[in-house]
Formats: C-alpha cells, sequence, structure tokens
C-alpha cells in the first residue's frame, strides 16, 4: 500500500499525518497496525503518533490520533495543532475558519 505522509514537528514532537479522505477509510484495526509501523524509529519513518485524517466537509475536520503503541487516544494539543497547520497549508480551510 502507497500512503501519501506529511511528517509535521511540534516543540519536540513529531507526528504522522495521513489524509485518507480521498479514498477507503482502513478499519481501526488496520489504522493501529499502520501507526505502530510507521512510528516505529528503527524499522519506519519515526514518530511521537500518527494522525489518520477521515472527513473534510464545510462542517469541520475529523481525524484519529494514534499512539505509537496502537492505542487510539483522545486528540493531543500537539495532534491538534498538526492537523491545524496540515489543513491550513494544504488550502482545506483557510484563516477565517480558525
Amino acid at each position: 500500500m502507497d500512503l501519501d505522509f506529511y511528517k509535521i514537528q511540534t516543540a519536540g514532537n513529531d507526528l504522522i499525518l495521513v489524509n485518507f479522505t480521498g479514498g477507503l477509510i482502513p478499519e481501526d484495526r488496520h489504522l493501529a497496525a499502520i501507526a505502530v509501523k510507521l512510528c516505529r524509529r528503527d524499522y519506519g519513518i519515526g514518530g511521537n503518533g500518527f494522525i489518520a485524517v477521515t472527513e473534510f466537509s464545510a462542517g469541520g475536520i475529523s481525524a484519529r490520533y494514534i499512539c505509537p503503541s496502537g492505542d487510539f487516544t483522545d486528540n493531543s494539543y500537539d495532534a491538534v495543532t498538526c492537523l491545524a497547520k496540515y489543513a491550513f497549508d494544504s488550502g482545506l480551510a483557510g484563516s477565517s475558519d480558525f
């Protein structure tokens, strides 16, 4: 499987972001496995977490935050900051949306 990803850093934390809105969104167990593999620094891209963007609409953005262990957690401050930066930089959200 080929994935386009972004590696975004905030204050010492690096997160991997993948936008799944253009295609099939993997089941949670597959998202967890992807996160574990990609977050491994000695094998994958390496990161402190994984953000899976699942929906962009006029009403907002939906995303899942997954720890390197594969556990789903509430979005961290860093994950929300990285998601907002991605949305702004990619043109999916403008300055009036924040």
